[in-house]
């Protein structure tokens, strides 16, 4: 069975991090193919719902959601104004 599509921004994403990690740990090209596989098997599996989400993994998703506490933190000041006194 044929896996499904990615996105064309998801499969540029999971290339970018793959070669993160590739530079980082000067992992070789072919190690490098298998990690990316890994990562597009465990993306299918977290879409599909066939991937339990441990409360270690629901939080990962939580904090990358909500990113850089600075830029949130701009975002809430101009949702919620405090009244002026």
């Amino acid at each position: 069975m044929d896996k499904p599509k990615l996105s064309p921004d998801i499969e540029t994403r999971i290339a970018a991090l793959c070669k993160q990690i590739s530079v980082a740990h000067e992992v070789d090209a072919e190690i490098q193919r298998e990690l990316r596989g890994h990562m597009e098997d465990k993306l299918f599996a977290y879409l599909a719902g066939e991937e339990v989400l441990s409360e270690e993994d629901a939080f990962i998703l939580v904090r990358e959601h909500f990113g850089n506490p600075g830029i949130l933190k701009e975002y809430l000041r101009h949702v919620h104004k405090v009244p002026a006194t």
